[in-house]
């Protein structure tokens, strides 16, 4: 994924440089602020490593899931983390890409998972509706800290707040890698509340 993000910044410089090679002239007015060049090179590595059409294909024959996400992840052979963002920006059904990690400091002396990023479907407002709040904590005793402690994913329904909607819905996690850097990848699904579940 860094290499192909680096090609991104290759692709961008060229587009910011006059070239009449083709006999068309591209030049960005602007340059574009640093936060917004490496978001759209992670946007073209997203597209070399996983192109939109074909990691469709291959998710809609899976369907969204925890276990898929693996699955995908060894297809493209591609990270679980850059997987899981693909996963919830070309999911045809709503999800969301949610890290944890174990809080270094935990309050009140018991560990707690921190969320450290969040990826929501792309397109329209999508972005502010499933918004997660960046350093949300969960607690021993939700199936998020379980996948934390144990080597199989788990599921559950978990409180949270999604934009300006707060629920229990459907969530499946699994931890990844070793402490101190182990993490936990969950996937939650907007559309399954505890009330509807599907």
């Amino acid at each position: 994924f860094s290499l192909a993000h680096e090609i991104g910044h290759i692709l961008l410089d060229s587009l910011t440089a006059d070239s009449t090679s083709s006999g068309i002239r591209l030049r960005l007015t602007t340059p574009l602020p640093r936060p917004a060049r490496e978001r759209l090179c992670d946007r073209v590595a997203a597209e070399l490593l996983m192109p939109a059409e074909i990691f469709r294909k291959h998710l809609r024959a899976l369907g969204p899931s925890i276990t898929s996400l693996e699955t995908l992840a060894e297809r493209f052979a591609t990270a679980i983390e850059t997987t899981a963002i693909r996963m919830a920006q070309l999911s045809d059904e709503p999800c969301l890409a949610l890290r944890w990690q174990k809080a270094l400091r935990p309050t009140w002396k018991e560990a707690k998972l921190y969320l450290s990023w969040a990826a929501a479907p792309s397109g329209g407002t999508s972005a502010e509706t499933y918004r997660v709040v960046r350093g949300t904590l969960v607690r021993r005793g939700s199936s998020i800290f379980d996948a934390y402690l144990q080597k199989k994913p788990t599921a559950g329904f978990e409180s949270l707040k999604l934009g300006t909607r707060a629920g229990r819905f459907l969530t499946q996690s699994k931890g990844f890698g070793t402490p101190p850097s182990r993490f936990v990848v969950s996937l939650v699904f907007p559309e399954r509340t505890q009330n509807k579940a599907a």
